[in-house]
């Protein structure tokens, strides 16, 4: 393994970390394109879906100690972002969910400072990861529901568009 670092600084590659890099080359173009097919090819209005959070990641939400909202932070089962020119009910972007599979819902989660809740939708999740979702969210869902098609959904968020200025 120190030959090879030392190879490498020098300039010359052995067998085994050129292997190396061609696999993390064609690893970064695979990924490149997996977020290409996934996100450039989402129709408007999702076309301006913004991540957040990546599959996996955790989000503290920073709660005091003394709090009693039943979730403290999450891990995200599938990407988590926001699309622009819609505003929910907590003054923000619309929150969304995006996976790999075909369904499109909603869910509505309690939150302490919104009498009625906020509400969250999905688009292309799996049925696995739409289950993944719920789970990670069971102690604040209030409601939640699938779309039959991304036209249903694009109607479900129409009452949260803002005027355009």
């Amino acid at each position: 393994m120190k030959a090879e670092r030392r190879a490498v600084r020098r300039g010359k590659r052995c067998p085994t970390t050129a292997l190396q890099y061609v696999h993390a080359y064609k690893t970064s173009l695979e990924v490149f394109f997996i977020w290409y097919d996934k996100y450039m090819n989402l129709n408007p209005p999702f076309d301006t879906f913004r991540i957040e959070k990546r599959a996996g990641e955790y989000k503290d939400f920073g709660l005091p100690p003394e709090s009693t909202y039943p979730l403290k932070g999450v891990t995200y089962p599938v990407d988590y972002g926001d699309i622009e020119g819609f505003i929910t009910e907590d003054k923000a972007n619309l929150d969304l969910f995006v996976g790999s599979g075909e369904y499109s819902g909603y869910l509505r989660v309690t939150r302490p400072e919104l009498k009625d809740g906020e509400h969250k939708f999905y688009l292309n999740l799996t049925a696995e990861e739409e289950k993944s979702v719920l789970n990670e969210f069971s102690p604040v869902v209030i409601d939640h529901g699938r779309y039959d098609s991304v036209l249903e959904l694009i109607e479900a968020i129409e009452p949260f568009r803002q005027p355009s200025k």
